[in-house]
């Protein structure tokens, strides 16, 4: 999560999600970014050119979230950029959040 776009959230919920499921987990990745999908699109990306490990990525709304949760051992949810209500309701269910930071002064 973060208040602005482009500090990393995608690239490393991207990170995680690959680095989990390579070492056993089930993983399953959640793109809520409903404008940009950039997590969904990086996964058609590997699908079409046989990348593996097979990830595991929905386009799900923050009311499947809880659901989701259950049928995986790990899930990671790729937010937009900007708190809303949404994301600050799921923030409220975390066992973790990653706020990821640029150098700059807007971030800190």
């Amino acid at each position: 999560m973060s208040q602005k776009g482009g500090v990393g959230k995608s690239t490393l919920a991207r990170a995680l999600a690959t680095f989990a499921s390579k070492n056993g987990s089930n993983v399953t990745l959640v793109d809520l970014d409903h404008e940009q999908r950039t997590v969904t699109v990086w996964e058609h990306s590997r699908s079409r050119h046989g990348v593996n490990p097979v990830l595991h990525v929905t386009e799900a709304s923050s009311e499947e979230v809880s659901k989701l949760a259950r049928q995986c051992d790990l899930l990671i949810i790729d937010t937009a950029g900007g708190i809303t209500d949404e994301s600050h309701a799921l923030a409220r269910q975390a066992h973790l959040i990653v706020q990821p930071t640029s150098p700059s002064a807007d971030d800190m």
